[in-house]
């Protein structure tokens, strides 16, 4: 009977470490990154948002289309083509349509 109660006793242990350790859901803001998104606070950068995949309160949401953020990283600005570029165009670095493109 005592090993029962010791081994109920770690097993509550473990449940307790692990939420204070990895959270609730003990995946933070993987779902989201599995997705391919990016966790974010709610603002006009992203066109589709999925809500209950981010940790954190209710404005946090996994942005998954419309993210600009490869190109806006690397200093650029996502313009659509044909518009005048000071620079050049790198594809694939925008959301949206493939005629979104970086200008840096």
């Amino acid at each position: 009977m005592a090993n029962a109660a010791l081994y109920i006793f770690q097993l509550i242990f473990l449940l307790i470490f692990h939420t204070y350790i990895f959270g609730v859901e003990g995946r933070g803001d993987s779902r989201c990154m599995h997705m391919g998104g990016r966790c974010e606070e709610v603002n006009s950068r992203c066109q589709i948002y999925v809500s209950n995949k981010c940790a954190g309160g209710n404005t946090r949401k996994c942005c998954v289309y419309g993210q600009d953020y490869p190109c806006e990283d690397i200093g650029g600005t996502c313009q659509t083509r044909p518009s005048s570029c000071s620079g050049r165009y790198k594809r694939g670095l925008c959301g949206g349509l493939t005629n979104r493109q970086c200008c840096v």
